[in-house]
């Protein structure tokens, strides 16, 4: 699942509407991470190294609005 923010977003909140967003670190698609050159699609950095930065980073799962 992809979640992103769209570039021209507003920063606003869809009027007073709250939203729930459900995250955590540590996923489990981080094992499947790789930081490659665009290029010649070679590592930059170690793998183990890229999925230890994959597995701190903060992923949101859910995004839900509140009624």
């Amino acid at each position: 699942m992809d979640v992103a923010i769209a570039p021209d977003w507003d920063g606003g909140l869809d009027g007073e509407r709250l939203f729930a967003v459900t995250g955590g670190r540590d996923a489990p698609e981080a094992q499947q991470c790789r930081v490659v050159a665009t290029a010649s699609g070679k590592d930059v950095i170690p793998r183990a190294e890229a999925i230890t930065r994959c597995r701190l980073a903060f992923v949101v799962r859910t995004i839900t609005a509140t009624p």
